[in-house]
């Protein structure tokens, strides 16, 4: 067997092995993606959200409290949690949170703009408004 031909072997076993280790870490990162999001509690743990998109935070008292959607904290240090899967939540300039079926995010002004989308984002660009999917 020639040089091409070891050359070739070694190629093709590399290719294997990278495919496995490309599927196993593909199966890991979905898990994770479909994940709701995660908290810690006044003891220490993390807790998550049960539902993929649910979401996670922390009341006054350092309980972590959970939901379908996105959950944001008030000004009172009450959790508030979007009623729609993969809904959005954000603080507006009274410390009221707004939840919408989709992302939200703070305009300029203070003020909570959601995505109409289910599941849709929202950002805020470089002059400060907000711009949804």
């Amino acid at each position: 067997m020639g040089i091409c031909g070891i050359l070739g072997r070694i190629a093709s076993a590399s290719f294997l092995v990278l495919l496995v280790y490309t599927i196993i870490l593909s199966f890991l990162f979905s898990s994770v993606v479909f994940a709701g999001s995660c908290a810690v509690n006044q003891h220490g743990r993390v807790v998550c959200a049960d539902t993929p998109g649910g979401g996670c935070a922390v009341n006054q008292h350092g309980r972590v409290v959970c939901g379908v959607g996105d959950c944001a904290v008030n000004q009172h240090g009450r959790v508030v949690c979007a009623d729609t899967p993969g809904g959005g939540c954000a603080v507006n300039q009274h410390g009221r949170v707004v939840c919408g079926v989709g992302g939200c995010a703070v305009n300029q002004h203070g003020r909570v703009v959601c995505s109409s989308t289910p599941g849709g984002g929202c950002a805020v660009n470089q002059h400060g408004r907000v711009v949804c999917n």
